[in-house]
């Protein structure tokens, strides 16, 4: 059994389970020479099993200890609080904590974390629960878009979100901030749909370990893929290219590749084991959701703590659908698609209680005698959806660029989607867009010919 020699510096941040945090954390340290950053804070109030960072007034820095059969797992685990939500998301570009223990990034403080984690329910950037008996969010995105001018330290390589649907290939510009820098990180973990946590998610790390242990130069990915077989997850990773092949035994005697503002990204999962290019920008329709005060939804804007940009109820909006420059126009009397998904991927969309369509877009079109707009149910070809409207046919109103569709927030909607998602939200909806001549019925179920994610971004349900 070989061990890593020079200690890498580690920090698990858990919004929701903390079992698997537990088992990785105490399992990298014993078998893969890891430095839980955590248990080098000074002791708290309670004695040697909490922690108190100087800084932070409301997160949990605690051992925790999980059973599994014969075997006992303990080890520091840190549950934030909401109210240290704005210093984390400060802190994690470039995590690292000082002699005084406090949360810094300063890029020239001794204590650099170089493998962070954050984990719990997640979508789009975003990592959020209740563990800590309150609701917390890390907008880990956001974190980095915020920071993206500032220094770094350069020892953080490895983000690890065990956490839902926050590695999607279509999520890949969102993380762009994370990589195009001089001190960038070199590889992102995670899944791209659901994230089951809990005993799951603790034999999921226990593998994970178990596999860098056995040989520090397994690249990373190619761990977390064989860690994640068989567990029914859809493990995802998104890595800096150059980047892609990060292991321990590079990592800790210095061989790293020298990366500096990548902006080219491969995205790996089920169905591109290997790698391949993450698309970044929309090839051929611009397809995004336009606010009632005319505010297009972009991921610049559209975050949680943004309260002011979202779908609410009673309010006006559009769903605006352009042709990027070189791709030919529209043809009046072309039928498309609009497919609308509710993250996360496993509730139904029920789309008539959340949009209605302007009458005009309802009734027969004067030219085409067909509606602009048909509702249809279960189009998704998702057995959640059965029965509920997830799509909407499109009849193309006239020549031209650019389709807009206005639409009223219905006024009950945040009744029938739960606040849920992060920060309270109700519910994150997704644009998917099937364009004339690339689609095909198969049964009930609409096919695109082509990749046709062309919004990077949904858009929050939000109460007034």
């Amino acid at each position: 059994m070989r061990t890593v020699v020079r200690h890498l510096r580690a920090a698990w941040l858990e919004y929701q389970d903390i079992r698997d945090g537990v088992v990785f954390m105490h399992s990298s340290t014993a078998r893969l020479g890891f430095e839980n950053a955590l248990a080098m804070l000074p002791e708290g109030k309670g004695g040697k099993r909490t922690r108190a960072a100087a800084n932070l007034s409301d997160t949990d820095i605690r051992v925790h200890t999980h059973k599994s059969g014969k075997a006992v797992f303990s080890s520091f685990v840190a549950r934030p609080g909401a109210g240290d939500q704005a210093a984390l998301q400060s802190w994690i570009s470039s995590p690292a904590i000082d002699a005084g223990g406090n949360f810094v990034s300063d890029p020239a403080a001794d204590g650099a974390i170089d493998f962070l984690v954050a984990s719990g329910h997640g979508s789009s950037g975003s990592v959020w629960g209740d563990g800590s008996g309150k609701s917390a969010d890390l907008e880990v995105s956001t974190g980095f878009f915020d920071n993206a001018d500032k220094p770094r330290s350069g020892k953080l390589k490895c983000v690890v979100l065990p956490s839902c649907n926050n590695l999607n290939e279509y999520m890949a510009p969102q993380w762009v901030p994370m990589f195009n820098h001089a001190q960038p990180v070199h590889v992102l973990l995670g899944y791209e749909m659901t994230y089951s946590g809990g005993l799951i998610g603790a034999n999921v790390m226990a593998k994970f370990v178990q596999k860098l242990a056995k040989d520090p130069k397994t690249p990373i990915i190619e761990a977390w893929k064989s860690a994640n077989v068989g567990s029914r997850q859809p493990w995802a990773a998104l890595a800096a290219k150059g980047g892609e092949d990060l292991n321990l035994d590079d990592w800790v005697n210095d061989k790293l590749p020298s990366l500096s503002n990548v902006f080219e990204l491969l995205h790996f999962g089920k169905d591109n084991p290997s790698g391949k290019l993450a698309k970044l920008t929309d090839d051929f329709y611009e397809v995004r959701w336009i606010t009632s005060d005319g505010t297009v939804v972009e991921l610049t804007n559209n975050t949680p703590t943004n309260t002011a940009v979202g779908l609410f109820p009673g309010k006006k909006g559009k769903i605006r659908i352009k042709t990027m420059p070189g791709v030919s126009p529209f043809v009046k009397g072309a039928e498309a698609w609009v497919l609308v998904y509710l993250y996360r991927p496993t509730k139904p969309c029920d789309l008539d209680k959340l949009l209605r369509f302007d009458a005009s877009l309802l009734a027969p079109h004067p030219d085409t005698s067909k509606p602009v707009v048909t509702p249809e149910k279960g189009r998704s070809g998702r057995s959640e959806d059965a029965g509920h409207v997830d799509a909407y046919r499109i009849v193309v109103p006239a020549d031209g660029d650019t389709i807009e569709l206005e639409f009223t927030i219905e006024g009950d909607s945040t009744k029938h989607f739960k606040n849920d998602g992060p920060a309270g939200t109700h519910g994150r909806f997704l644009l998917d867009f099937f364009p004339p001549g690339e689609w095909q019925m198969d049964g009930d179920k609409v096919t695109c010919f082509t990749s046709s994610f062309a919004a990077t971004t949904g858009v929050l349900l939000r109460k007034p």
